[in-house]
């Protein structure tokens, strides 16, 4: 459980910056935006977890691999 919250924790700003552009498109794509309760919007980003926990992995080792590049500013 603790290695979920460090790969979060090491890419905080892009989570944030992606996570909301996720749910948002999700919501869209199935056509449930503004229709649903709290309990599919607690499994939504419960999904939207799972998700980025390999997305925000693999971005941190790309910012770890390039310290001076772009990444740097995220």
């Amino acid at each position: 459980m603790s290695a979920w919250l460090v790969v979060f924790g090491q890419s905080a700003l892009f989570f944030y910056l992606i996570h909301i552009h996720l749910l948002v498109f999700s919501a869209r794509a199935l056509g449930v935006e503004r229709q649903c309760g709290l309990g599919v919007t607690l499994w939504a980003m419960a999904g939207t977890l799972v998700v980025m926990n390999p997305i925000c992995g693999r971005y941190h080792a790309y910012k770890v691999a390039h310290p001076r590049g772009w990444t740097r500013f995220l």
